[in-house]
């Protein structure tokens, strides 16, 4: 799935030890391009995206999964990433592409339609 929206908050990293080993991740939460804009917080788990090099406010993509699981009688979602696609900090702006338009003096004036 992708989610695309302006990236309004990132988050600091966590990190810590579980039975499998060492983990960190870190949330970003953008808000969608909607009539209603929505929130969204999302998790790079693995640190693995580099998410602070993404330009704040911006519009960015996302490509995620998400997922639900049970504990104890309760269910948890999880919206994580894996790749992200945007405009990154130092990178230039692409330029918009020149509107090729004709001159107004080429262009035949409403009154010159019906000569009569």
């Amino acid at each position: 799935m992708e989610i695309e929206g302006k990236l309004i908050e990132i988050l600091p990293v966590q990190s810590g030890v579980s039975q499998n080993g060492d983990w960190s991740k870190q949330d970003f939460v953008i808000e969608t391009l909607s009539e209603y804009p929505k929130k969204v917080c999302i998790t790079d788990f693995g640190c693995k995206l580099d998410i602070e090099s993404y330009m704040m406010q911006e519009n960015i993509k996302a490509f995620i999964d998400i997922q639900s699981r049970e504990y104890n009688g309760k269910w948890y979602t999880n919206v994580t990433a894996w790749k992200v696609e945007g405009q990154k900090v130092g990178e230039a702006k692409p330029k918009s592409e020149p509107i090729n338009e004709e001159p107004s003096f080429n262009k035949p004036k409403p009154e010159d339609a019906f000569p009569f």
